[in-house]
């Protein structure tokens, strides 16, 4: 349990003495040398992770067949990546360290983008980074695609931002229900949106097909419940509201339209918990970026330094809190404690 502290205490502790700082040699090499022990934390580690036993037994399967009859066995790209491990010797080290990689540089983009990026770092750790990135390895690689592909919608690149999301996809089917999302929220050129759309669904149709047909069977038809699924969705309904409360103060002009139908879905949400848990729950994990954008741009909603500084400080107790009853009284949270690392220590 100490490891995951470890990773909560830098962000928190380095938002206190590096906020405003953005494009500081120093802050630029610390936010690297933090990026590469999250990557080591999360690619390293040994028998963490509800789904890990899935997982291994998914890279033994892909380890003794040929590269075609492996795609089609799980994600491709997921399935890709464990293909090649297991031709080089890598093991599922070298398939979560990969993920990892990717996870953790798409989660550093965006939040160097926020006016703190290590306090944004804090609300990512105790939920994305320790729950989802250890637990649902392949939607984890899914969610941070689709953070950059928010930021490319911001600057208009609508095509580029769908193209991410088929990326994302094809670790995780399901953030290709996020497609028509993007369409709504962007001010783009109609005939280069059909197009891209058009190669999305042709996309969907010969690769994720059976995934997403998974997904409605096992998630919804399937009546899953999903213990704490109500907590998180509220998280992210939370967070939403103080948005479009203070959007004017927390967005630019080009970003109200995107964070608006977030935090709409993040609202809609909330009804649908008691019927569909786990369909939900999961869903809602794309919408954790509404949290990490919210709660690192708030403080700096203050002129007063103080008063700033002091909603800070609460912002990083409450997720210290999150952290806390996760590790302690959560379900599944067995599953990732002891830490344990594949070097042996």
């Amino acid at each position: 349990m100490v490891t995951y502290w470890i990773m909560y205490i830098i962000a928190a502790t380095m938002s206190f003495f590096t906020v405003n700082r953005r494009g500081n040699f120093m802050e630029s090499s610390l936010l690297f040398l933090t990026a590469l022990f999250y990557i080591s934390v999360i690619g390293l580690r040994h028998e963490v992770g509800g789904d890990w036993g899935y997982y291994l037994k998914l890279y033994d399967l892909i380890s003794d067949m040929e590269l075609f009859e492996a795609l089609s066995v799980s994600n491709p790209s997921y399935s890709l990546i464990n293909w090649i491990s297991a031709k080089v010797g890598g093991g599922i080290y070298l398939v979560n360290t990969l993920c990892a990689l990717i996870v953790v540089f798409f989660l550093f983009r965006f939040c160097k983008e926020q006016p703190n990026p290590w306090l944004a770092l804090a609300v990512s750790v105790p939920y994305f980074l320790v729950v989802v990135s250890m637990g649902y390895t392949r939607q984890s690689v899914a969610i941070a695609t689709f953070m950059y592909a928010l930021s490319l919608v911001s600057r208009g690149r609508t095509v580029a931002a769908l193209i991410w999301t088929l990326v994302g996809a094809s670790f995780h089917a399901t953030a290709l229900l996020l497609s028509p999302l993007l369409v709504m929220i962007t001010k783009a050129n109609l005939r280069n949106l059909v197009i891209a759309l058009m190669a999305i669904a042709i996309g969907a149709m010969l690769l994720f097909y059976k995934h997403i047909e998974h997904f409605l069977l096992l998630y919804i038809e399937g009546g899953l419940k999903s213990e704490g699924g109500l907590i998180r969705v509220l998280m992210n309904f939370f967070a939403a509201a103080i948005l479009m409360f203070f959007r004017n103060r927390l967005l630019t002009q080009s970003e109200k339209r995107i964070w608006t139908y977030l935090s709409v879905l993040a609202f809609l949400s909330v009804p649908l918990v008691p019927f569909f848990s786990t369909a939900v729950d999961r869903m809602a994990l794309y919408l954790l970026p509404i949290q990490i954008l919210t709660f690192s741009r708030l403080p700096n909603m203050f002129k007063d330094p103080y008063l700033a500084k002091m909603v800070e400080m609460l912002i990083i107790a409450f997720y210290g809190i999150v952290l806390f009853v996760w590790l302690n009284y959560a379900v599944h949270a067995p599953a990732w404690i002891p830490y344990k690392i594949v070097l042996g220590f």
